[in-house]
């Protein structure tokens, strides 16, 4: 599954880059995103991946993220 979304920041692209990637922010930029821990031995970066628990309605669902990109 590909997700994405467009918004302006009034910041410089490097500053907001740095804060997005960064996985252990997540969860202040993520809505709905109620659980997000490493399970690799990468914490960021390509080949990082994370255990992510999402709010859907009354339900929580889960799955694997791997940075690929």
């Amino acid at each position: 599954m590909r997700v994405g979304a467009t918004i302006d920041i009034a910041a410089p692209p490097d500053a907001v880059w740095d804060f997005v990637s960064d996985p252990s922010r997540a969860l202040h930029y993520m809505a709905g995103i109620t659980r997000w821990e490493v399970v690799s031995d990468e914490r960021r970066g390509l080949g990082a991946r994370y255990r992510t628990l999402l709010r859907v309605g009354a339900a929580e669902v889960g799955g694997l993220v791997e940075d690929v990109e």
